[in-house]
């Protein structure tokens, strides 16, 4: 795997989406977790997961028809994120459950995340080593066109990913609340990035 340092070659920008988002903040990420992200063309992990879904019929109606992955105390999670010409494609597989989004580079410093029609932007924020994705926006993207969605029809994603209980592994903490239903579905655990 490439290196995670600050600085490429010639002096220039770190490569890789998330250094460049991140700019000088990127060097107070844990080391661990900056080689997660380290410019490469495929980076694979895998490890254990707590899957957590919200009660009540509406919960479970959006856990359905968004093809979540079911709950579980410990499931195994298979990652790949594969560098694109202008972000990453990220694979998550839950169990035989697919999660994919693409990530790339928005406007003022922001990562895009997309997953179908669905479109979040967040402001990548270092605490404690950890990266926290702090949702600033949401939307849905049809082709071209974003239609922005006000806050009060939002669902909520908060994220963390932080160093792991060994030197190989990343803590990865996801919470998505929907208005009405409040906690719609969360996942964490532990993983370990093959490279």
């Amino acid at each position: 795997m490439a290196s995670a340092s600050l600085e490429t070659k010639g002096g220039n920008k770190p490569s890789g989406l998330y250094p460049r988002l991140m700019g000088s903040a990127w060097s107070e990420v844990h080391e661990t977790v900056r080689r997660a992200h380290a410019s490469s063309e495929v980076l694979r992990g895998e490890g254990l997961f707590r899957v957590v879904h919200g009660e009540g019929v509406l919960a479970r109606v959006l856990v359905r028809l968004l093809r979540i992955p079911e709950a579980t105390e410990g499931g195994r999670v298979h990652l790949k994120v594969t560098s694109q010409k202008h972000g990453e494609r990220w694979l998550r597989t839950f169990g035989e459950r697919r999660l994919v989004s693409t990530q790339r580079e928005g406007t003022g410093g922001l990562l895009v995340e997309r997953r179908g029609f669905l479109e979040f932007r967040f402001r990548l924020e270092v605490a404690d080593g950890a990266i926290c994705y702090r949702q600033e926006a949401f939307g849905m993207r049809f082709g071209p066109v974003y239609v922005p969605m006000p806050f009060w029809i939002s669902p909520q994603v908060a994220a963390r990913e932080g160093p792991g209980k060994s030197p190989d592994q990343s803590s990865v903490v996801v919470t998505v609340f929907a208005p009405i239903t409040g906690l719609l579905f969360k996942y964490e655990g532990e993983i370990q990035i093959k490279g």
